[in-house]
């Protein structure tokens, strides 16, 4: 949380894919931040709506993060920070039709930057896409990231496994 805390802290509006356990929501939430989380396994995307049920600030969004994006950044505005970590990870995480929907995600993103004040846009486990064997995962290579940041005019970093875009 503390890479969160440091690059986004004062952001007004969280979008995070891959609720899970909602702990990173709960964080955001005592932040005072209005959350969007996005959960696309039923069974997880119910118990976040149980458990969030009586906030104000959170909306849980069941589906696709690639099909829940588009729609939902169009109706933002202003500064918004998104956690971007809705990937495969074994256990009980959610397995869609590719272990990362990353590029898609970024995609959704860059046609909304510019209705956006300061954007803060941090991916989670950033060292599995600097794999050497890219042919059999879906994780495209760091380059990639990095050249998406820089052609959308955001500075980067990495920081704890965590790579960080940032428009301010």
């Amino acid at each position: 949380m503390s890479v969160l805390k440091r690059y986004a802290y004062d952001s007004p509006q969280w979008i995070e894919s891959g609720t899970f356990q909602g702990s990173t929501t709960a964080v955001l939430e005592s932040w005072g931040a209005t959350v969007f989380t996005i959960e696309p396994e039923p069974t997880l995307a119910a118990a976040a709506k149980e458990r969030f049920d009586s906030s104000a600030k959170v909306t849980v969004c069941e589906g696709l993060s690639e099909q829940v994006l588009p729609t939902l950044l169009a109706t933002l505005n202003g500064e918004v920070a998104l956690w971007l970590d809705g990937h495969f990870s074994a256990g009980g995480t959610y397995k869609g039709p590719t272990m990362t929907p990353i590029l898609a995600e970024l995609s959704a993103v860059a046609g909304s930057l510019h209705r956006f004040e300061k954007v803060t846009i941090f991916i989670d486990d950033v060292r599995l896409f600097v794999s050497s064997d890219h042919d059999s995962t879906d994780y495209p290579p760091l380059g990639s990231l990095v050249n998406w940041a820089e052609s959308n005019g955001l500075s980067w970093l990495i920081e704890h496994d965590i790579f960080v875009a940032t428009s301010g």
